[in-house]
Formats: structure tokens, C-alpha cells, sequence
């Protein structure tokens, strides 16, 4: 296959190398992944033996005045057993950047895949090659933390990354429905000054029954017969988050309260008329919502993903069990990134309990929670669709005013230093900066 390509004024050729131009494939990549990047002597090597990646591999390269520009080597697929595709050492030299030629080798190997049939590609990278995976997340594929086991020469865990066929067009879907349900001309609320104050709404019949002492609809009865309703809740831990978010998006008559951090009072407390009549996160979320949402997103979130959350950081879970928490941790981040990537909202249009669950989590964790993860974990940045979700939540429902933002250390304190509860956020090989990161519209 040849193909023709004009981009900015310049003629590419995209086509496989002969094999007189082997050692030249091999000097161009070696060039292309040590400026800007670095490499070890072992993987130099691997670079420059192409003949021998030719033995199972296509070579792809891009040319210009038949210079070498750019390659990709793709599996040839009547070697290939894998259920997945897969492509390796994509590299472009220096004078063929600017031109999008890194664009240009990864469509091509989506083409590819799925000529020959293949519903998935999986890819594996060093952790430093950050511009490689921007390039990965700009064409549909995600972290896949748990499948992250590979060390290679140097020691470094070697990232992966998969892509979905049927995830192709659902990210711009969900874009566009981003952009449909944008507010015309207003401003960005990125923190609220104050809860907005709207006719309440509080309290419909719930279609979850309760269990044992988790009785929603007790507890909301209990609280209609009340007149003075305050939540006590931490703005520092991700299960009070969802019943904030309900009493905010709901404009429920309910005063928020944060206690200063030196009282040891409940993560979350509902109280009327000055009694506390409950302290269970997940029955005062449910009787704040209203039970308006299916059990089953609700309980996969509480169960699985917050209490994976707390259960990695907890030092007195041993290492084995810390490390299985951290693989079912980020392979529910993936069920969810996957299941935003065709709608707005785990709902649909309208953001729920689900949703507000799923929002502190991710809002705590990433400014807050992973710096107790290894180095080269992901963060909420590197899940294009969980990412948009986060962001799109903080930037547009006013649920987090400026005191929380200050109090979680996403925005600073008057005198410019941060509150940092939980020490620095973490480095991300994603952002430059995570809380500018989340502070962007």
C-alpha cells in the first residue's frame, strides 16, 4: 500500500520500507526517541534491529522528497494470534514534526485493525513518553492500570493503553452532547460563591426500599417533619460528597456545615432541629436523592470503588491485598470511563446519585488521594471520558463553592499557599499542573 499525502504545503508518502532501507528505519528512530525523550542501551538496540521485527512485523514508514520522516511497525496478522492488535515503536524523526505525522501512524494502524478484523488494540509505553500518549488519548484509547504488570530493562512498569472499536464516533457523541446542554452565554461557575436558592424540591418517594438500619425512606420522613435541616459533612471525604451535590443540585432548605478540621465529628451527619438522625453516608445520600436512580450504579460505586479507595490507602492492609484494591480501584475507573463515553452523564442527561458518588470520588482522589499511589499510577486526567465528566461537573453545577475548593486545596488560601490536607497533589505525567488542570473549562 501507497498512500499520498499533502499536509501544510509538503508531500508525504505513506508506504511499507524495503528492506535496503532497514538500517535506515533504525537510525531514524533511534533519532526520533532520544531527542525530546531518552532511551536505554537495551532498548537502542531493539530500535536498530529492524531486519529482525521485519521477520514478523510490516514496516510502515512516511517519506518526504524520499527521506525518511516517520515509522510505525504493525504485526503481520498471519502471525498475529493475539484477540487484540497492536502496533510498536512509532516514532517521528525532528524534521518531520510539526506535521501531524504521529496522527497520520496512528490512523493507520486503527485502519489497519480493522481491515483485518480486530475489535481492540492494546498498547504498552514507558512512563516518561508523555507526548506519545497524548496522541494515544486523542484517538480513543484509555489507561488500563490493571493490566500494567510489564518491567521492562530499566525497571520502569511499562504503561498500557486499549481502544475499542465500538468506542469510535461515542467520544465525539458525547462531546457534542457536552456542547449541546452548555448554558448559552453564561458564565463559568467554576466555584460558587454561595448555594444557589431555588423553589425546594425535597423528598419524592423513594423506589428503593431500604435495608436493616439503611432506611432512606425513614430518614426522609423524619426530616420533612423537621424545620431547622443541616448536613454536617467533609468536604475531604469522598462519601459526603454525594449528599452535598443533592442538597445544592436539588435546592433542598438544608444548611451545609464544615466543621473545622481539629473537631472529630462524623464524614457526613444529618441533623434537624439540632438532633443527628443519621451518620450512614450512603442512607443520607439515598434520602437526599430521593431513590431516583437504579441500585445497582449506586452500589457499584459505594462498594466497590469508594471502599477500594479507602482500602489502598489503609496501612494496615497488606501489601497483596493493597495491590488487588488498586486493580479493582482502576478497573472500575475503566467500566466508567467506557460507560461515559457514549452519554453525558451515568444517568443519561441528568446528572444523579450515581453521578454525585462517582464525582467525589474522582475529585478527592485526584488532588488528594493518589499521592499515596506508586509514581506511575493514573489519575483521573488520563480517562478522556471520566475526565470531561469531572471536569464538566465541577465547571457547570456550582456543587463545590470557593471555601470547599480552598479547604481541599484546589484553589489557594488568601495568602496564596494551599491547605494541601493531604500533602502536595501528586505528579502526573499528563498535566503540567493538576489543579489548573481541573480549574480549566
Amino acid at each position: 500500500m501507497n498512500a499520498k499525502i499533502q499536509i501544510k504545503g509538503q508531500d508525504f508518502e505513506l508506504r511499507e520500507a524495503g528492506t535496503d532501507e532497514y538500517t535506515a528505519v533504525g537510525e531514524m528512530l533511534v533519532d526520533a526517541f532520544t531527542h525530546g525523550c531518552w532511551i536505554t542501551p537495551a532498548y537502542r538496540k531493539r530500535l536498530t534491529s529492524i531486519s529482525e521485527w521485519a521477520a514478523s512485523s510490516h514496516v510502515w514508514v512516511i517519506t518526504r522528497d524520499d527521506e525518511l520522516q516517520a515509522a510505525v511497525l504493525t504485526p503481520k496478522p498471519e502471525l498475529h494470534k493475539d484477540e487484540s492488535f497492536t502496533f510498536n515503536v512509532l516514532g517521528v524523526a525532528q524534521s518531520g514534526r510539526g506535521f501531524g505525522l504521529g496522527n497520520v501512524l496512528v490512523e493507520h494502524c486503527i485502519a489497519l485493525a480493522d481491515e483485518h478484523g480486530y475489535r481492540t488494540i492494546e498498547l504498552h509505553s514507558s512512563p516518561h513518553m508523555t507526548h506519545a500518549h497524548n496522541l494515544y488519548y486523542r484517538h480513543g484509547f484509555h489507561r488500563r492500570i490493571d493490566w500494567e504488570t510489564m518491567v521492562i530493562d530499566s525497571g520502569q512498569r511499562l504503561l498500557t493503553f486499549t481502544r475499542n472499536e465500538s468506542w469510535r464516533g461515542s467520544t465525539a457523541m458525547a462531546r457534542a452532547k457536552l456542547a449541546e446542554h452548555q448554558p448559552a452565554g453564561a458564565a463559568n461557575p467554576a466555584v460558587a460563591t454561595e448555594p444557589a436558592t431555588k423553589e425546594p424540591r425535597i423528598f419524592l418517594p423513594s423506589s428503593q426500599p431500604g435495608s436493616g438500619s439503611h432506611d432512606p425512606a425513614r430518614l426522609r420522613a423524619q426530616v420533612s417533619a423537621g424545620t431547622e435541616v443541616t448536613l454536617d459533612a467533609s468536604a475531604l471525604d469522598p462519601r459526603a460528597w454525594a449528599s452535598v451535590a443533592a442538597v445544592r443540585l436539588r435546592h433542598l432548605p438544608i444548611e451545609v456545615r464544615h466543621a473545622p478540621a481539629t473537631e472529630n465529628l462524623p464524614d457526613v451527619a444529618l441533623a434537624v432541629d439540632g438532633t443527628v438522625l443519621s451518620t450512614n453516608w450512603r442512607e443520607i445520600s439515598a434520602a437526599l436523592w430521593g431513590g431516583e436512580v437504579e441500585s445497582h450504579l449506586v452500589n457499584t460505586i459505594d462498594s466497590d470503588l469508594i471502599e477500594a479507595l479507602f482500602g489502598v490507602i489503609d496501612t494496615s492492609v497488606d501489601a497483596a491485598r493493597r495491590d488487588a484494591l488498586r486493580r479493582v480501584f482502576y478497573a472500575r475507573l475503566g467500566l466508567f470511563d467506557q460507560e461515559l463515553s457514549a452519554q453525558k452523564y451515568l444517568g443519561g442527561e441528568e446528572l444523579n446519585e450515581a453521578d454525585s458518588h462517582l464525582f467525589g470520588v474522582l475529585l478527592t482522589f485526584d488532588i488528594g488521594y493518589r499521592s499515596a499511589f506508586p509514581f506511575a499510577d493514573a489519575a483521573v486526567v488520563d480517562y478522556p471520558n471520566l475526565w470531561r465528566f469531572a471536569r464538566d461537573v465541577f465547571n457547570n453545577s456550582a456543587i463545590v463553592t470557593q471555601a470547599e475548593a480552598v479547604k481541599i486545596g484546589l484553589l489557594p488560601k488568601p495568602d496564596g499557599d494551599y491547605a494541601d490536607p493531604w500533602g502536595p497533589p501528586a505528579f502526573t505525567e499528563t498535566v503540567d499542573d493538576l489543579r489548573t488542570a481541573w480549574l480549566q473549562e
